[in-house]
């Protein structure tokens, strides 16, 4: 049996949320990473990038608070019999039924949990019309139909009277998506924090190479700047013009 939900739509951090679908930790070092656009498995910014450029062509072009991309999960439950491969060809399926080859996405199966599940991004900007991605009330139900449709034709459970929503399911999911959220956020942020840290570092560095390169410079024309004055001073002194040493200290102490 498999389930279909709808995670928080991308708003901000298109490479972020694309990082973390094909993190290779999760998914078998992204053996079996999806994009029906690419052959790339590992680099999110390369995989965000042609999403963002078909982004830019819609007509109001990429605004603030507008919808990058949507985030599906496809799990399975953990008592059905299917292995990663079949998860990840299910999922595949699942986005290419409901994008109708009009949208890249990227499709990757985790098994770092006790289930089988698949996490897919949808680019929202239809890559031959230009025009974004628009959901109604029924598109969730529509996607879930299509995938217990796929189950069927597998072999696998299908819920065929799923329960009424309640308002305590209601309560229920929507803890679980902020449980969910609330991880992804402390992820996200702890990846961001490695990241600017490494930033930093680098920075850092560079920075400190630059101040001791000045530095030595600064010292070495201090060195050059007092031996013209002291050398002449000394041998002033070592001739026995006595007063002559005294001018020459004060004219070099008036220039300094």
């Amino acid at each position: 049996m498999a389930v279909v939900k709808l995670g928080n739509k991308v708003k901000t951090n298109l490479p972020d949320m694309i990082r973390y679908v094909i993190n290779p930790e999760k998914n078998d070092g992204g053996r079996l990473v999806y994009a029906s656009y690419s052959s790339e498995r590992h680099d999110a910014n390369m995989l965000a990038e042609p999403m963002i450029r078909d982004l830019e062509r819609c007509a109001n072009g990429l605004r603030k608070d507008g919808v990058l991309a949507l985030h599906l999960k496809h799990s399975f439950s953990p008592d059905e019999h299917v292995n990663a491969e079949q998860v990840h060809e299910l999922g595949v399926m699942l986005t290419e039924a409901i994008t109708g080859g009009d949208y890249k996405y990227v499709v990757s199966p985790h098994m770092d949990r006790h289930h089988l599940h698949n996490h897919i991004v949808i680019c929202a900007a239809n890559r031959r019309t230009g025009r974004k991605m628009r959901l109604t009330r029924r598109s969730i139900d529509q996607w879930r139909a299509v995938s217990d449709e796929l189950c069927r034709r597998e072999g696998l459970a299908v819920l065929e009277n799923p329960k009424v929503e309640t308002a305590e399911s209601r309560v229920r999911d929507e803890r679980e998506r902020l449980k969910n959220e609330r991880k992804r956020i402390r992820e996200d942020i702890a990846e961001q924090v490695e990241r600017e840290s490494e930033r930093m570092r680098r920075r850092l560095k560079e920075s400190s190479d630059r101040q001791c390169e000045r530095d030595k410079r600064i010292l070495f024309a201090l060195c050059l700047g007092v031996c013209s004055a002291v050398v002449p001073m000394f041998a002033v002194v070592m001739q026995g013009r006595w007063q002559a040493f005294a001018d020459s200290l004060l004219d070099w102490l008036r220039r300094t």
